[in-house]
């Protein structure tokens, strides 16, 4: 499900084939978005069972980029070490892109200023932006008062009567909003 900013959230539907998270992910954006998709996402949980270090990587391809492309980042991520290692490692989301797209199968000669080879990637890649993400629901008490309303004064005074008052919860975050006679003004 996802919010849009639409009037309704959009919620797309796939058959569950596969046991792994990231693995459902990236097949639902084929499938439902036709998007080809690499997702890797880990978690390290200290001794306590708290989740020590969480994060991941979601790479889609744009129109027009080889077929093949995908194919090569998939074998690349069998040959490195998994999200959750290289997060522990202390690697930053900079550096395991960068990993990502190196290409290890190839071996220059040529050196940088400093003396160090220089590397090759598979394709060249550009971060165009850095945001933190975050779950949040838009949900406010009234817009839940406008969606009761719409039940008119004769549903909403019978559910008063019968219950004293009418709770609503929403489907994202769970968060409850009461409402009492108090709340409508009938004139």
């Amino acid at each position: 499900i996802k919010d849009l900013g639409l009037r309704d959230p959009f919620s797309g539907v796939t058959q569950i084939n596969e046991e792994d998270i990231a693995d459902i992910v990236a097949h639902y954006f084929l499938l439902s978005e036709q998007i080809k998709s690499v997702v890797a996402l880990g978690v390290k949980l200290d001794e306590n069972g708290e989740v020590k270090r969480a994060g991941g990587y979601l790479i889609q391809l744009l129109p027009g980029v080889e077929d093949g492309f995908i194919d090569k980042l998939e074998n690349k991520l069998q040959q490195i070490r998994t999200i959750t290692e290289l997060l522990e490692g202390g690697m930053s989301l900079e550096q395991i892109v960068e990993l990502l797209y190196e290409d290890i199968s190839v071996f220059e000669d040529e050196t940088d200023v400093d003396g160090a080879h220089k590397k090759v990637y598979v394709e060249d890649f550009e971060i165009l932006e850095k945001s933190d993400l975050e779950y949040k629901c838009n949900c406010t008490r009234d817009k839940f008062y406008r969606g009761l309303i719409t039940l008119g004064k004769d549903e909403i005074n019978k559910i008063l009567e019968e219950e004293g008052k009418i709770e609503t919860e929403c489907h994202f975050c769970r968060k409850k909003y009461e409402f009492t006679k108090d709340d409508f003004n009938w004139n």
